[in-house]
């Protein structure tokens, strides 16, 4: 936001609804950050001065999914791994324990931020990637990246439950290749 700033104080009049402190997977604040957003001083980035933190900087093993991860050092799924968002910060890679793991993101939010080429999954084929959590619907899978090239070796697949489906969506002025 810098010196900018933008003050919403209704969005279709009423405050702008937060889940897990985030406007949603898809609203990044300068490419490098997940937006939030506080009645004082409108939208901001996520672990900036007056708004909400991250939970976390590594990946807790299991269901979590009202955890925002700011991963700052290469981490790793284990069999099945819930969070709410993952920003992954630096020159970092995402690795998965086995081809099968997987990894969901139940706002769809995946960011990359810094100025390396990295990795989701270590080869072809290596892990899951899934959004949208427990929802029996259409969900967005955000795949943001600001610069450089993201590779993403994992395959993108629907979430298992019932109904569920899974849309790659990619933004962000680096490149995002998929091979998985």
């Amino acid at each position: 936001v810098g010196s900018s700033q933008i003050l919403l104080s209704n969005l279709n009049g009423a405050p702008p609804t937060l889940t897990s402190n985030l406007l949603g997977g898809w609203a990044v604040v300068n490419g490098t950050e997940f937006a939030s957003w506080t009645a004082p001083k409108g939208i901001g980035a996520l672990n900036s001065a007056g708004y909400a933190g991250y939970t976390g900087t590594t990946i807790t093993a299991g269901s979590n999914p009202t955890q925002n991860i700011r991963l700052t050092a290469n981490g790793a799924i284990g069999a099945a791994d819930t969070l709410n968002s993952l920003n992954m910060v630096g020159n970092i890679n995402l690795t998965f324990a086995a081809a099968t793991n997987t990894l969901n993101i139940v706002s769809g939010g995946l960011l990359k931020s810094g100025a390396n080429d990295n990795t989701i999954g270590a080869t072809i084929g290596s892990g899951r990637l899934t959004s949208g959590g427990t929802a029996a619907s259409l969900s967005e899978l955000f795949i943001m990246n600001n610069q450089n090239t993201l590779t993403v070796n994992s395959i993108i697949q629907d979430s298992g439950v019932v109904g569920a489906s899974t849309r790659a969506v990619v933004a962000g002025a680096g490149t995002v290749a998929f091979s998985g």
